[in-house]
Formats: C-alpha cells, structure tokens, sequence
C-alpha cells in the first residue's frame, strides 16, 4: 500500500481515524491481485481515534470485528462479504476492558483477549460469540 486517501468528503481537515479492513480479497486464496504499476481500489472502514479495533475472519470467511467503547466490547458480524454486517452487540459491559483482540483456535473456538484494569483477560466462544465463558 502506497496511498490512502478520503473519497468523501473531499477535505476532511482535522480528520484521524484507525483503518481497519473490511476487503473482498480475505476471501480469495490468491489474495488481492494487483496489475503491474497499476492500482486496485480497497474498501476500508474508518473508526474514530477513540476506539480501538480488531477484525477476525474464521475459516468460512465471517468477519467479525471487535471495538472498544467506553471500557466495554462489542462484537458485529458479517456472514459473508455479499451480507451486510449485524448491529453490534455489546459482550464485556465492565466498564473497565480495551484493546480488543480476536482469533480462533484449530478447533474454531473464538478466543477474545483484552485488557481489564491491567490484566490480559481472555474468554472463550464455543458458538461464533452468542456465549462467551472466561
């Protein structure tokens, strides 16, 4: 990646933003196929400063992305890059948690790890985040 520029609006003075990837290419094997000295354009999600992101993608290609608000974790989810992503869902409501951070572990357990008053916290979520367990 060389470039990143806002397409709306135009001038966005002031304007800072964690860029997280919401792209079509995480579910493609070859990945994102790019001519040679030519360029390919990429969807990005834009966040606030305040919020601290992390998107994770299982083995069938849902993306799921975490943020932290307000010392609490919410989860949305995206069945498949044609769907639209779900209204977010608060799963850590403490008041106390940040930097989110999500994988899934061979047997497709989710597995979220965040900070909660300076300990690393993980929980574990056995049906794609309905349930958690710590």
């Amino acid at each position: 990646m060389t470039d990143i520029r806002l397409v709306e609006p135009e001038t966005a003075p002031g304007c800072y933003a964690t860029v997280t990837a919401d792209v079509p290419f995480l579910a493609a094997p070859a990945g994102l196929l790019v001519p040679a000295l030519g360029a390919e354009y990429v969807a990005l999600q834009l966040l606030p400063p305040a919020v601290r992101a992390h998107l994770a993608e299982d083995a069938v290609g849902q993306l799921f992305l975490f943020t932290a608000r307000e010392g609490n974790i919410e989860m949305r989810r995206r069945r498949a890059l044609t769907l639209p992503w779900e209204e977010p869902r608060v799963i850590v409501s403490d008041g106390q948690s940040d930097y989110p951070w999500a994988g899934f572990d061979e047997r497709g357990t989710l597995i979220l790890v965040r900070q909660r008053g300076g300990r690393t916290v993980v929980a574990r979520s056995r049906d794609q985040g309905t349930t958690w367990e710590e």
